[in-house]
């Protein structure tokens, strides 16, 4: 039987664990995670209900905590989870860690919280728009979604896959995250999908470990970050 995209993705991951968080001490992590810092400190109300979809080692989970918000963070790596409550838990009692199979399915009720972070992992499974529409679901009317995504047209990103793809021809296995790394998106279709899936896109930056900010506009960068608004009820349908 195939595996998910999900599940390829989580046991990826499950490998990286252990030194997981301290790559946010260095290198495109670090810059990564001072986008993300200032995007939540724009969006994260303190005593906010919020859902770290994706956690990982729970670096993120732990920045918006201390912006005062309190919820739930998951993660399909079960090494991730028990990263993230070994060395973040401690540090702070205001999120639950739990390992799902899926963030398509979120063991939560309905509009049970004001945001929703998702840094980097809607590339590893099936269907985003699936996961979308869940995400709508546990959300509020008006709740906000932080999400990152790989640029479709990165340079980064279309060098790496053309290196990757010549390395396999001679046996190396080069930039392996692109075995399990599926899903890439145009800054339109990006759109549409969030509009489709009941959010309306409020900011939407591009961000490039490598390219400085000021050649974007020529130099498509490696990823996308947004912040969108729940502005309807969207249910997934096939």
């Amino acid at each position: 039987m195939n595996k998910s995209g999900a599940t390829r993705g989580s046991k990826f991951h499950d490998k990286l664990a252990n030194s997981w968080n301290d790559s946010y001490q260095r290198g495109g992590f670090k810059k990564r995670l001072a986008v993300v810092r200032r995007f939540i400190s724009h969006v994260v109300v303190p005593g906010e209900h919020w859902l770290d979809a994706g956690c990982g080692g729970g670096v993120l989970t732990l920045e918006i905590s201390k912006l005062g918000a309190r919820g739930l963070a998951v993660d399909g790596s079960r090494e991730m989870i028990n990263a993230a409550i070994s060395q973040v838990g401690p540090l702070s009692d205001r999120f639950t860690f739990e390992k799902i199979a899926s963030i398509s399915s979120i063991n939560a009720a309905e509009a049970s919280f004001d945001g929703v972070l998702c840094s980097s992992v809607v590339e590893y499974v099936d269907s985003i728009d699936e996961v979308l529409s869940e995400f709508n679901r546990v959300l509020k009317m008006g709740g906000k979604l932080i999400l990152s995504v790989p640029n479709k047209n990165s340079l980064v990103r279309r060098i790496q896959k053309l290196i990757r793809h010549c390395g396999l021809s001679i046996g190396l296995d080069l930039f392996p995250y692109l075995s399990v790394s599926m899903n890439d998106f145009a800054k339109g279709d990006l759109i549409q999908r969030l509009s489709g899936c009941g959010f309306l896109a409020l900011t939407l930056e591009g961000f490039d470990p490598i390219i400085p900010k000021a050649f974007n506009k020529v130099l498509p960068p490696a990823l996308y970050f947004v912040v969108a608004e729940k502005f309807a009820n969207k249910s997934y349908s096939k």
